[in-house]
């Protein structure tokens, strides 16, 4: 599969932004990810995002992300293949994700960090 699968190992953000922009979709099948900022990454360019149910990722993709529950290699390539061809055949999809995607950004994870720890701070426990 070395031909067909590119594993490029650290990259910039130049060059993780240029993939994004010309993928066809994101893979994501971790079954133990925590806050994963790819899929989110990459709603935020348009692409469809296919994930694994057993992680964290349903919680920020909800119903924009499409799902494997089987992880049996045909399977997988299958409901890819079914999927990612409906999803190119609705142009609105891109823009949708995009919309999704401005939820979850680090401006404001951190002002709810922030708004967080002054109230934290405001009001110890004691």
């Amino acid at each position: 599969m070395q031909e067909r699968i590119f594993l490029p190992g650290i990259i910039s953000e130049e060059d993780k932004y240029w993939m994004y922009n010309h993928c066809k979709a994101v893979l994501f099948p971790s079954r133990f990810e925590g806050m994963g900022f790819p899929p989110v990454e990459a709603m935020r360019f348009g692409k469809p995002v296919f994930a694994s149910t057993y992680s964290s990722i349903p919680e920020v993709s909800g119903d924009h992300a499409y799902y494997w529950e089987n992880f049996e290699p045909e399977q997988m390539a299958r409901f890819f293949l079914h999927k990612i061809e409906a999803f190119y055949k609705d142009s609105s999809l891109p823009g949708i994700l995009n919309k999704h995607s401005l939820k979850y950004t680090w401006e404001a994870n951190l002002k709810a960090y922030l708004a967080l720890f002054e109230a934290m701070t405001a009001h110890p426990s004691q």
